[in-house]
C-alpha cells in the first residue's frame, strides 16, 4: 500500500473532522464526505462531489479562454 492509500484508508476510518488542502484529487475524492470550497474570498459548502466541482471549473475556465460553452 502506498502511502497516499495509507492516508486515504486512515481519514475514512477516523471519527473526527479533518481539514485537508490538495491539489491531488485522489485522497479527497477518496476519502471525504463534505467538500468546501473557496471562491472569491469566501468559504462555502458545495453540493456535490469532487467531479461535480472539477467540471464546474472546466466549464468557467472553457468560458474565460475562448467563450465556448
Amino acid at each position: 500500500m502506498d502511502a497516499v492509500e495509507a492516508l486515504i484508508q486512515g481519514l475514512v476510518l477516523f471519527q473526527g473532522r479533518c481539514l485537508m488542502v490538495s491539489h491531488n484529487e485522489h485522497p479527497i475524492s477518496g476519502s471525504m464526505d463534505e467538500l468546501w470550497v473557496v471562491s472569491q474570498g469566501k468559504l462555502a459548502p458545495f453540493h456535490g462531489n469532487f467531479q461535480d466541482h472539477k467540471k464546474i471549473l472546466q466549464s468557467s475556465l472553457n468560458q474565460i479562454v475562448c467563450g465556448c460553452r
